[in-house]
């Protein structure tokens, strides 16, 4: 049952990107905080998961919000591997000249 839960939280907040801005967020990080237990290894038990509440939002709002996050993530991902590739190969190119 436990891995069953375990499966259902993260499916919820690979499916929503505004979960995880919540759960990032000042405000959401908070939340976490009061739920955990444990110094030096943070633990959520079931229990405090199941209690643990999380903004609701109109559906619709949600949706396109949560569309639009998604969108911008992978641009964000796109550019930054592009600006890697770019640097790599500059890089390389300048090093070559040194030999």
């Amino acid at each position: 049952a436990w891995d069953c839960f375990c499966h259902t939280v993260f499916a919820v907040l690979l499916q929503s990107p505004i979960v995880y801005e919540y759960l990032i967020s000042e405000e959401g990080s908070l939340a976490l905080e009061l739920v955990q237990t444990g110094t030096t290894i943070k633990v959520l038990s079931k229990q405090s998961l199941e209690e643990f509440e999380i903004p609701r939002y109109d559906k619709s709002e949600h949706d396109i919000i949560g569309y639009e996050l998604k969108c911008e993530a992978i641009k964000h991902s796109q550019a930054i591997k592009e600006i890697d590739e770019s640097y790599a190969k500059r890089r390389k190119d300048l090093l070559a000249n040194l030999k």
